[in-house]
C-alpha cells in the first residue's frame, strides 16, 4: 500500500480509534505509537502496561519510497487479561485468523495490508473497537462514560520521523 495517502489515513484512524476509547498515548517511536490506560485508570486497576501499539509495517526505506508493507494494531494480552477483556479478545482474534505471538509478553497482531476503502479492513476494524468499547465500559461503568476522550498530538501526523 503506498504509505501516503493511504498508509497514514489508517494509521491515523488506528490511533484515533484508540482515543475515542479513551486510551492515551504512552510513547512515541519513530514509526510506532503505544497507547495505555490514562493514570487515573491505571491508580484503579494496577494496570500500568501498553495495551496496544499501532505501526508502521516494512520499515524506513519502504516509507522513504511512499511504501508499507501493512499497518499493524498490537494488542498486548496480558493488561487487557488483567481488565476481562482476554477471551474475548482471543475470540475475535481467531475469527478474522490471528494467532497469539509474543512470548513473555503476548500479543495479537492485527496486520492490515488494504486501506481504509477495504470493507473488510473497516469491519474488522469496527469489530476491534466494538469489543474495546464495549469492555472498557463494563470495566470502569459511568467513570468510562464521563471520561473525555484522549487527544491525539498533532506530532504523531508527523510520524514516521
Amino acid at each position: 500500500m503506498e504509505y501516503q495517502p493511504t498508509g497514514k489515513a489508517l494509521f491515523l484512524q488506528l490511533c484515533d480509534q484508540l482515543a475515542q476509547v479513551k486510551l492515551v498515548i504512552h510513547k512515541e517511536g519513530s514509526e510506532s505509537v503505544g497507547f495505555g490506560l490514562p493514570e487515573e485508570w491505571q491508580t484503579k486497576t494496577g494496570v500500568t502496561n501498553q495495551l496496544a501499539t499501532v505501526q508502521y509495517v516494512g520499515g524506513s526505506k519502504k516509507i522513504a519510497n511512499n511504501e508499507v508493507t501493512g499497518i499493524t494494531l498490537r494488542l498486548y494480552i496480558k493488561p487487557w487479561r488483567a481488565l476481562g477483556l482476554s477471551d474475548r479478545l482471543t475470540v475475535l482474534a481467531h475469527s478474522v485468523g490471528f494467532a497469539e505471538k509474543g512470548g513473555g509478553t503476548p500479543y495479537y497482531d492485527f496486520i492490515f495490508e488494504e486501506g481504509l476503502e477495504s470493507a473488510a479492513t473497516k469491519v474488522i476494524i469496527y469489530d476491534i473497537f466494538q469489543l474495546l468499547h464495549r469492555t472498557l465500559l463494563e470495566t470502569f461503568g459511568a467513570g468510562y462514560r464521563t471520561m473525555p476522550m484522549a487527544e491525539i498530538p498533532v506530532n504523531i501526523e508527523a510520524l514516521p520521523c
